[in-house]
């Protein structure tokens, strides 16, 4: 055993030998790493290379002008999308803080003038030699590198012995805070060291190999110009990348295999990155936990403050959190005190030189949270961890090359005062009616809502689409930025350069899909709120056959509620009608709307028989739909060729046999209802339904009646009596069974009905009515608690929707 660890460590020392020579310097890094930066920058400084080779696309090098800008503030990436064989478009993203290694090297570089590029494989290359492509989702490069560190055998060994409770905590002691005191050379051998062991028991996956030998390749061609190099990739990388550099034939062999990607389906931009995004707990695997709180450690390093970085940026976030809402959770100076020398003697039981973000946090909940641990009062500390998180976004310099839609993005939220340097989620209250600029702002949120990424979302206010809350006056939002908001309108800008041209043409491609009546008159109403008026002017013949060619029952009455809901938005909403005049000037858009809801209301008269042979549990759902119809002849009595169609349809529905008797009760009230029929006739007809039909049949028959003419009960007290002996003569086991359909029967009553109905009752049994008014508060409750159980259980199992 001995004689192993002789050998191995006789092996690294001679591989560690290779990576610090005279004309060459490969630097180890951790992605993130404020210790790497720290050596980095130094190691510049002193060696002084000719050129500096970077772990980074190598098709982005234009962008690094623009990453050097004074405007332009970390966090930021580099974003990336390919459209690959199959037509799919992969995406993905290399974020930069303040403290990357290679954004301090870049920066470095233009300082002292030195010649800088990127040589890793560009993002289009990796997708078309990856095995099964790369995973299509928004994802980081750098992520399976640094993801190593976590489910590596020699690092997960490595973290058990030291006794710590995870491996960023075992990177802070020893790399981070240990790490700044290090001679340069000590700190490179212990980051390479990590690496190589990681390397003798991880085998090499062909997107690493690749990578590698692109890199190698690159790397060969910068010896035959530059007298000294300095090449920076992620400690994983270094010794595969020096034991290809051993073979420059094999180099090309392996290069040449690469199969070659489509630059013009490759695009690549600077965008905002942020804080959170950038933390490690919130998804991002190549990152560090804290971000923020590390940028502070870099700051007071850039400060010469070496000795004391740890410890005063500790101290401030100690008081930060003291000073969240002081008073409620009583934080006294000494309880700060406590968690100042806690936070050292906790440093210093865990080897640590200095107390680094987790002693911090250890220290705070200790000496902040009075009594148990619980939601209500770790709250500040909560606020504390979402600033060691970090709440800031980055900036990209204005002379950047981006994407129109950016821009526009950009220029609409400053418009619209709408915050996009911060990652924390924030509300705004629009009152759509009064406010012209509160309507804009609406319109702006419903298009962001409408391209799905994730950006904002109704609260509270009128859901247009779905016609819940309709009657509300205002709306309230909720939005928060993140870089990946930016990435998906960048994808989606193949639709156009503005937001409003994008939801325009995203809207019309809709039309290409097969819609049916109540789906395009949803896309309307989605088109009026986002403003997009001209979607129904220019589209109207293709919308007009769609309904045209939609022959579902359902499908046409719902597209007849969203048109005559349309028009009263229209009418309702003077900043729409403004808007619409402006735009059409003369042009009656009221009248085109008014043409399709009389297609619709025909075309679903004339389909209405397919009702006829539901059975009764879906007739009971869907008869709404010929109470909507008859209403709609009410209200607009100068539709008479609807209300002709739509009468025949029933009298024709009427003579014919019938399936429910649900929906013959409602087509019979219909009858009554349109004077087709007297009340005499329409009594003798319940009648003879009541006494030649089933017991099921009867409780469907009922609810169908009261749903158009409860009305008759109180004309014809007859009607109640015979009702009345057709209930007592239903056997006791067959009554509970119909009991739920008969009271659901007589819910279509008004309160005032039922009162009278109760008076009739009572003369027909000389009996009294009850009092509520003597009941106990107790009993009331219990009969709300009652009630609202059922309509839960109701609701879970859909029953009535």
């Amino acid at each position: 055993m001995p004689n192993q660890n002789k050998n191995f460590k006789n092996n690294f020392e001679n591989s560690f030998s290779k990576i610090i020579k005279e004309n060459i310097i490969f630097f180890p890094i951790r992605h993130h790493s404020p210790a790497c930066s720290f050596h980095l920058k130094k190691i510049i400084e002193n060696y002084k290379p000719e050129t500096i080779l970077i772990e980074g696309p190598s098709d982005c090098n234009f962008l690094m002008e623009y990453m050097i800008e004074e405007d332009t503030i970390p966090p930021f990436c580099i974003y990336s999308s390919y459209i690959d064989k199959n037509k799919e478009k992969c995406r993905c993203y290399y974020p930069f803080l303040d403290y990357s290694p290679e954004f301090v090297a870049i920066k470095k570089a233009y300082e002292l003038k030195i010649n800088c590029s990127f040589i890793d494989m560009p993002f289009g290359y990796i997708i078309e030699n990856s095995e099964n492509n790369i995973n299509k989702k928004l994802i980081s490069i750098y992520d399976k590198d640094n993801n190593k560190f976590n489910v590596n055998d020699y690092t997960l060994e490595l973290t058990k012995k030291s006794g710590v409770r995870s491996f960023a905590e075992l990177w802070e002691r020893d790399f981070e805070i240990k790490g700044i005191l290090k001679e340069s050379v000590d700190f490179i051998k212990s980051v390479y060291a990590l690496g190589y062991y990681m390397r003798l028991i991880e085998n090499e996956d062909i997107e690493t190999k690749n990578r590698e030998y692109f890199m190698a390749k690159n790397i060969k061609d910068s010896l035959n110009k530059f007298k000294k190099i300095l090449i920076i990739t992620g400690s994983f990388h270094v010794d595969g990348i020096i034991d290809k550099l051993k073979n420059f034939e094999n180099i090309e062999k392996e290069f040449n295999k690469l199969k070659k990607y489509n630059i013009q389906n490759s695009s690549n931009y600077l965008i905002p990155y942020s804080f959170e995004e950038a933390d490690q707990r919130k998804g991002y695997i190549a990152g560090i936990e804290y971000p923020a709180f590390y940028n502070n450690i870099w700051k007071k390093l850039n400060e010469d403050s070496i000795d004391n970085a740890y410890i005063e940026t500790v101290q401030s976030f100690i008081i930060k959190a003291a000073g969240i809402n002081r008073d409620y959770y009583n934080i006294t100076i000494t309880d700060c005190i406590n968690a100042y020398y806690m936070a050292i003697n906790l440093a210093k039981l865990r080897g640590k030189n200095n107390a680094g973000v987790y002693e911090l946090i250890d220290s705070v909940k200790s000496a902040f949270v009075k009594g148990d641990i619980s939601l209500e009062n770790t709250e500040n500390i909560e606020l504390m961890i979402k600033l060691l998180s970090g709440i800031a976004n980055g900036k990209v310099s204005s002379k950047s090359v981006l994407p129109p839609v950016i821009i526009d993005f950009r220029n609409l939220c400053k418009t619209h005062r709408i915050r996009i340097d911060k990652t924390e989620t924030t509300e705004s209250i629009l009152d759509i009616i009064k406010d012209k600029n509160h309507f804009e702002k609406s319109k702006f949120f419903h298009k962001m809502r409408f391209l799905d990424i994730g950006f904002c979302k109704l609260i509270k206010g009128p859901d247009y689409i779905n016609k819940i809350d309709k009657n509300l006056a205002r709306e309230i939002w909720k939005y928060k930025y993140k870089s990946q908001v930016e990435a998906l309108l960048i994808d989606k800008s193949v639709y156009g350069v503005s937001i409003e041209e994008i939801c325009f043409n995203f809207i019309k491609d809709k039309l290409k899909t097969r819609l049916n009546g109540e789906e395009i008159s949803k896309l309307i109403i989605e088109s009026t709120i986002m403003g997009l008026y001209n979607f129904l002017i220019d589209n109207y013949n293709e919308i007009e056959n769609i309904i045209l060619s939609d022959s579902d029952f359902i499908s046409l009455c719902e597209c007849l509620n969203n048109l005559s809901y349309l028009i009263n938005m229209e009418i309702l909403n003077e900043n729409i009608n403004k808007e619409r005049e402006n735009i059409f000037k003369n042009y009656d858009i009221i009248s085109k709307i008014e043409s399709l809801s009389k297609l619709a209301f025909i075309l679903a008269s004339q389909n209405m028989e397919t009702l006829k042979n539901l059975d009764e549990e879906s007739a009971l759902k869907y008869s709404a739909y010929i109470k909507n119809l008859y209403i709609f002849i009410l209200e607009n009595p100068n539709y008479f060729e609807c209300e002709e169609i739509f009468i025949e349809k029933i009298n024709s529905m009427t003579k014919n046999t019938f399936g429910s008797s649900h929906i013959y009760a409602v087509c019979l009230s219909i009858k009554y209802k349109s004077n087709i029929i007297d009340l005499k006739e329409f009594a003798s007809c319940i009648s003879n339904f009541l006494e030649a039909s089933d017991t099921n049949s009867i409780a469907y028959f009922l609810n169908g009646i009261f749903l158009i003419a409860r009305d008759i009960l109180f004309i014809n007290n007859d009607l109640i009596k015979e009702i009345d002996k057709v209930i007592k003569n239903i056997e006791e086991n067959k009554f509970i069974e119909i009991l739920p359909n008969l009271r659901f029967a007589f819910t279509n009553l008004t309160p005032s009905e039922t009162e009278t109905l109760s008076s009739i009752i009572e003369k027909l049994y000389k009996t009294k009515k009850s009092n509520a008014k003597n009941m106990s508060e107790e009993e009331i409750e219990k009969a709300f608690s009652i009630d609202k159980k059922i309509a839960e259980e109701m609701n879970k199992y859909e029953i009535f929707k």
